[in-house]
């Protein structure tokens, strides 16, 4: 299912947010074929849970 941040700013979410299961047979290449680029995924695996954000990280960006 697709999760959206709750935020004060109108307009669509920054990021959508996805939840995998890891228990689940798993396969990291397809999983990050599908994944589009403004989507965090989590993948939770026997209680732990991993982040996953398949985006250019450009940190001079984030301090504007």
């Amino acid at each position: 299912p697709t999760k959206h941040f709750r935020k004060s700013q109108p307009g669509s979410p920054d990021y959508n947010i996805q939840i995998k299961n890891g228990n689940d047979e798993f396969n990291f290449e397809e999983f990050y074929n599908e994944q589009q680029t403004n989507t965090l995924t989590a993948v939770v695996h026997n209680g732990d849970i991993s982040f996953y954000l398949f985006k250019p990280f450009d940190p001079l960006e984030t301090l504007l």
